[in-house]
């Protein structure tokens, strides 16, 4: 439940959301624009 409110202040304010769960995002509120981390690369030694 607030990752509802949390994305929808960014959606009311057109602030640029960060978060690893894409898929509840753009299928609730397709307007966030959304910054995705990228995964961490394994080291192989």
């Amino acid at each position: 439940m607030p990752g509802c409110y949390i994305g929808a202040d960014a959606a009311v304010a057109g602030l640029r959301l960060l978060t690893r769960d894409t898929s509840r995002y753009r299928t609730h509120l397709p307007a966030v624009d959304l910054s995705v981390p990228l995964k961490p690369q394994l080291r192989r030694e």
